[in-house]
């Protein structure tokens, strides 16, 4: 027998190994530079999705659920001829994250790195193999996404899709226009918990008449994590926010609202402006364009100080020269203000004769930016790390704090407390664009 005879039968033999469970394909990929090894939950969550042609899992952050999803596609990349493969999240980021991880195992591993050779040049967004199969990154967009009809989808960090129109009216109908119906067209959904509104809720909800199968697990039933790290975590994060990343709990949209206790436990009786510190700002201006909130806070140790708070009509010139006088007074440092209407104030205050230290943050018609915001806000009330004035000057912050709920309408001046304490966690070199992708409790705006 010659070496290509050797080679070629040692290769069916892998071949026939790996088709016989895509559990097996395990040993054949490395990642990080080493052989692969899937943890337990990894490998529970595989034969799930392998085994039924519509799933939705749901699994601790950190319970390596992108991971096994993008090494479930690439195992459907070497196995299916002609198979189209699609990643998708809310954030096209999220989206390119899971095919840079594929291509990632294939770069290390050798049986894989074999094939590059044979794959198509441009590899930028897809990856197309030698025997038509296609993986490729799509964003949560209809217009991009109409004209694509993949054999099988992956939607991840599916909890925060909370505006479902697109996944019913575009992503699903997706499924019904594949080239073949050799294979029942698939659908895996993963994500962590939420709030009891979105496409994660919608379908648990109705699994079974959707023909969805579930699997849920919390970080107890899952390798990796520590009791005692999670302790910690669970005190520093808040409880709702515990309950759906570690538990995967799906909360009522009501739990997302703030207790009057914590509000109380947060206000102090004055102003205590030390002359010595610099202070942020946020600044909402309102979808209306009727008001504009700004509340300046100072960051004294530990505690957010709530300094200033101005609610005024939305007029410019009158609005700008109110933040200069607040600016040059309180030293302000940085203003973050919401762009997501227009910027034209942005453009318009952080030019002469004004020229104000303003940076824009766009929610661009997303929940995730503003429960990331919120959750933010939160926490440092559970916490006690925010000072609020008990005066008349705060008490439509302080009202608008007992009637918050996330799946409404945010009150001006707490969205503008949401923004300022939100700019203490950037730094001026990461200016925030409706561009950038979020997740809750990060310390910076993911990067291009």
């Amino acid at each position: 027998m010659t070496d290509t005879e050797q080679t070629t039968e040692d290769v069916n033999k892998i071949v026939e190994d790996i088709l016989k469970n895509p559990l097996n394909f395990e040993k054949y990929v490395r990642y990080n530079n080493r052989p692969l090894t899937l943890r337990a939950q990894a490998r529970e969550l595989l034969t799930h999705q392998t085994t039924h042609p519509k799933t939705v899992s749901q699994y601790p952050r950190g319970g390596t659920k992108s991971f096994t999803s993008a090494f479930h596609a690439l195992y459907d990349f070497y196995t299916k001829p002609s198979y189209k493969i699609a990643f998708m999240s809310l954030s096209q980021r999220q989206s390119n994250k899971l095919l840079a991880t594929a291509k990632r195992m294939i770069d290390e591993s050798p049986l894989l790195a074999a094939s590059k050779p044979l794959f198509p040049i441009d590899q930028v967004q897809k990856i197309e193999s030698h025997i038509h199969s296609e993986i490729i990154a799509l964003p949560y967009d209809a217009k991009t996404i109409l004209s694509e009809h993949p054999d099988e989808i992956f939607i991840d960090e599916v909890q925060r899709i909370l505006e479902p129109e697109i996944f019913w009216e575009s992503i699903m109908p997706m499924l019904s226009g594949v080239g073949t119906l050799d294979t029942l067209p698939e659908m895996h959904l993963t994500g962590v918990g939420g709030v009891q509104k979105g496409v994660l809720h919608d379908v648990i909800t109705n699994a079974n008449a959707l023909g969805f199968h579930c699997l849920k697990k919390n970080w107890m039933q899952c390798e990796g994590y520590n009791a005692e790290e999670m302790a910690v975590r669970r005190r520093n994060m808040g409880e709702a926010s515990y309950l759906t990343q570690y538990m995967c709990e799906m909360i009522p949209t009501s739990s997302a609202s703030i207790p009057w206790d914590t509000i109380n436990n947060n206000l102090t009786g004055a102003v205590n402006y030390n002359p010595e510190l610099p202070c942020i700002a946020g600044l909402d201006l309102a979808k209306k364009r009727d008001n504009a909130a700004l509340l300046v806070m100072q960051k004294n140790g530990e505690i957010y100080q709530c300094i200033a708070l101005d609610v005024c009509q939305l007029d410019y010139k009158v609005l700008a020269e109110k933040i200069c006088f607040y600016t040059k007074e309180l030293k302000i440092s940085s203003i973050l203000v919401d762009v997501t209407s227009e910027s034209s104030f942005l453009d318009f205050a952080t030019k002469a004769p004004y020229n104000l230290p303003l940076r824009g943050f766009s929610f661009g018609g997303s929940n995730d930016k503003k429960g990331a915001l919120y959750d933010n806000m939160k926490i440092q009330l559970e916490y006690k790390r925010t000072a609020i004035p008990n005066t008349l000057t705060f008490k439509e912050l302080i009202d608008g704090l007992k009637t918050v709920d996330l799946g409404k309408h945010l009150p001006d001046p707490v969205v503008a407390m949401m923004l300022a304490l939100w700019n203490t966690k950037e730094t001026k070199s990461n200016v925030i664009t409706s561009t950038y992708a979020f997740v809750t409790h990060r310390e910076t705006g993911f990067l291009k």
